[in-house]
């Protein structure tokens, strides 16, 4: 029998969306036996809109003892959206547990057309499909994604998965509540939650009724010490009046760094890609980079942006798009009209601009 759970170290297409509700002071519950609600109606119906649109839903058996939710798509609205989309009436609903101990009589395993999942550690009678996995959930997770070609996972928690998820996963959906449970709370995911956001990339806020609610990019929230790192490795490049100091990272699929390079480490007229490229055999999947890799130069004949296509990249994170200074470059939609996945990092033009002051200044 197939077990889940390596280490995922591909590319992969599965995005991974995490959506919790918390109170103030960062609690996902009470203590008491009954559910504590603390998303507002109207963050609730926004929920059923995005569970619509997922191809499976993750949550942790301690959810499912503890909220018994059903997680199947409510509202003909949601249905027909589906149906639309040329997806089943309901999403896959798999629910993680070590022990394999959990009850059977729940609206998980009743409800919904699709097919209901049980990923256990360890033997268990359960309903439903039984898959076995060891070593890490969330990876065992992204690899039966793949292996069923979904595109679209929702993970919903409890707090011990939502933890596991966070350094894996692309999103997070985060709903506020202005509730303090206090000394009633549990399963905390914060103390503080101006500490808690502020190492992430949060993309939009909204209030729903009296819930505010984050939207968080966390594959750019990793990408930031990164990126940080990038603008460091710039300031060793050697000055130059015709040419911007520019740094930049080769990484895996999981931001694990491969390789580094500088405008100018490897030669009077080499790019910072150009250096990253030629320290390592292995493939890179994602190039964190200061500055839009160019397309077109007069030093040489092949832009940064041909060489990344040629090496297989996946995506590039970039701080700032090329300006007029020199001459506006298209590397960004060339590399997009190859398929890579193209992101822009806010937040370190002022770094940027700083490391090429001589430039700007004369300029």
């Amino acid at each position: 029998m197939r077990i889940l759970g390596e280490p995922v170290t591909g590319a992969g297409m599965v995005t991974l969306t995490l959506s919790c509700a918390v109170s103030a002071d960062g609690y996902l519950d009470d203590r008491s036996s009954e559910r504590v609600v603390l998303s507002s109606p109207e963050d609730l119906a926004a929920v059923l809109a995005l569970r619509a649109q997922m191809d499976m839903i993750v949550i942790g058996a301690e959810t499912l003892r503890r909220d018994d939710p059903s997680l199947a798509t409510r509202g003909e609205r949601h249905r027909a959206s589906r149906a639309a989309a040329g997806l089943s009436p309901d999403p896959v609903k798999l629910v993680v547990t070590r022990s394999g101990d959990i009850p059977h009589d729940r609206a998980f395993f009743r409800d919904g057309m699709g097919e209901k999942i049980v990923l256990s550690r360890n033997p268990t009678r359960a309903p439903g499909t039984v898959e076995p996995f060891t070593g890490d959930p969330i990876d065992a997770v992204v690899q039966l994604a793949e292996a069923r070609h979904f595109g679209q996972v929702l993970i919903e928690g409890g707090a011990q998965i939502l933890r596991l998820a966070l350094s894996k996963s692309r999103y997070l959906r985060l709903a506020v509540s202005p509730r303090r449970l206090g000394d009633g709370g549990h399963a905390r995911l914060f103390d503080d939650l101006n500490r808690f956001l502020a190492n992430l990339h949060v993309t939009q806020t909204e209030k729903l009724g009296d819930t505010r609610i984050y939207h968080i990019d966390l594959l750019l929230s990793r990408a930031r010490p990164h990126m940080a790192t990038a603008l460091r490795l710039s300031a060793r490049c050697p000055a130059s009046e015709t040419a911007f100091a520019v740094g930049c990272l080769g990484c895996d699929a999981a931001l694990n760094v491969l390789a580094t390079g500088y405008s100018r480490e490897t030669g009077p007229q080499d790019h910072a890609e150009e250096a990253m490229l030629t320290k390592t055999s292995e493939p890179i999947h994602t190039v964190i980079v200061t500055l839009e890799p160019c397309l077109t130069r007069a030093s040489k004949p092949t832009g940064c942006a041909q060489w990344l296509v040629r090496a297989g990249v996946k995506r590039v994170i970039y701080a700032v798009a090329e300006d007029a200074t020199f001459t506006r470059q298209t590397g960004l939609a060339h590399l997009a009209s190859h398929g890579i996945e193209v992101l822009h990092l806010p937040g370190f033009e002022a770094e940027f601009r700083a490391a090429n002051a001589s430039i700007y200044d004369a300029s």
